[in-house]
């Protein structure tokens, strides 16, 4: 009789619809975004900014005139970072490409590194949404990452 191993199973990637504020071509795909101050809108993320999610898709037409996009929310999604990244390290927006651009096959994370300089600066260095490295990597490499 063979040997079964059962392993965890890791958590499956949870899809939304956003609307997205600025322009955005297929480029995009992969990259990261941050919530928007407007219902139901999210925007690029710029270097060092919390990770919300990632771009999957890009929908056809339009919604209010913003660009629909589908956002992986939840699960795991290949990255590429920015200097090294260990297992378990939290990770915000690196410098991605500029919009309609795209140099790299992921979305490029860094470590995020929280101001703990007094209890008021961590708060706001705190995520509410951890993007957390599941393997190790190298600068320019990719890894997995998970949002938890």
């Amino acid at each position: 009789m063979a040997n079964v191993q059962i392993l965890p199973k890791v958590g499956e990637n949870d899809r939304r619809e956003w609307k997205v504020v600025g322009a955005v071509t297929d480029t995009e795909v992969g990259k990261p975004v941050k919530l928007s101050a407007g219902d139901g809108q999210v925007t690029l993320c710029s270097d060092g900014d919390e990770i919300y999610g990632f771009i999957d898709s890009i929908e056809r037409g339009t919604d209010g005139g913003l660009v629909v996009v589908t956002l992986v929310e939840r699960g795991s999604v290949r990255a590429t970072a920015s200097g090294t990244v260990a297992l378990g390290d939290i990770l915000e927006a690196g410098a991605n490409a500029a919009i309609g651009t795209k140099t790299v096959k992921w979305g490029i994370v860094s470590v995020h590194v929280p101001d703990i300089t007094s209890v008021t600066t961590l708060r706001d260095t705190t995520f509410a949404k951890n993007w957390v490295a599941l393997i190790a990597a190298g600068d320019g490499e990719d890894l997995v990452i998970q949002a938890v």
